[in-house]
């Protein structure tokens, strides 16, 4: 589950990465409220720079379950 939560986080970054160069404005509520998640802890990278720090800060807060928190929205039934 730790490596699957790795790559989760890996993925999450890129996927912030790629809403901010095509515009955040275009995501659903569900990828918002991703983004915006992603965002507190990682800001865009316009440079290279070691983020394993990040990353696993990141990790730590997908495997608190925070992520599945927020994504819950009234018109989930879950």
């Amino acid at each position: 589950m730790e490596n699957t939560n790795h790559i989760l986080s890996f993925e999450l970054l890129c996927a912030a990465q790629a809403a901010d160069l095509r515009g955040p404005g275009k995501l659903s509520p569900a990828g918002k409220i991703m983004f915006d998640a992603v965002r507190e802890t990682l800001a865009y990278m316009d440079k290279d720079k070691v983020y394993i720090d990040d990353m696993e800060e990141l990790k730590a807060r997908i495997e608190s379950g925070e992520f599945v928190k927020k994504w819950k929205m009234p018109w989930v039934n879950c």
